[in-house]
């Protein structure tokens, strides 16, 4: 069983990004991961060409039979991974080399902790936006607005598994912020 299972649902993303995504998890320098790739029904035939192109056998790749949405996509996720935490990928993003290391690191030696995220850098921008470190401080933040970046988190799988959380359908394009609240109860 991987350690990790890094969860990225596709869908018409340019060839371009999609390939500084993927190349960006295959250059962790933790590697006990499986990579789950999901199309939901990309109407683009690029995007299965760009993901077909990598022979890693950590990559993982399925298809929806229909568009589930990204609610549904990511519950389909939940339901393939075996890994032991989980990490949340974008089809347009990237994640630094050690980002896997110093969260399995940080969720090791933290298991009272169920997710943890990381700062991001806007690239269009430059910009770094500053996000609180504490959980107190989080979970306020929270009331308020979704203060964890989603593309950034790794998630403990058991508590998702023991708590019965999904993503949930009717929250779809705030799913994660649905998703962290309910975690943080």
């Amino acid at each position: 069983m991987p350690r990790i299972s890094v969860l990225m649902p596709v869908y018409n993303t340019r060839p371009e990004h999609l390939c500084e995504a993927i190349d960006s998890i295959l250059a962790q320098t933790f590697g006990d991961f499986e990579f789950l790739i999901l199309n939901d029904c990309s109407t683009d035939p690029q995007v299965e060409e760009v993901v077909k192109s990598y022979s890693d056998p950590r990559i993982i790749y399925a298809v929806n039979e229909r568009d589930l949405g990204i609610s549904g996509a990511r519950n389909r996720f939940l339901d393939m991974a075996q890994g032991e935490y989980l990490a949340v990928m974008d089809h347009d993003d990237i994640s630094l080399p050690e980002r896997f290391a110093k969260q399995v690191a940080f969720l090791d030696g933290h298991p009272n902790v169920g997710i943890v995220g990381t700062l991001t850098k806007s690239m269009s921008k430059g910009t770094v936006k500053p996000r609180p470190t504490e959980d107190v401080e989080i979970k306020k933040m929270l009331m308020a607005h979704c203060n964890l970046s989603h593309p950034s988190c790794m998630l403990r799988a058991s508590v998702l598994k023991k708590n019965n959380i999904r993503y949930e359908e009717m929250f779809s394009l705030t799913e994660d912020y649905s998703l962290f609240a309910a975690s943080s109860l």
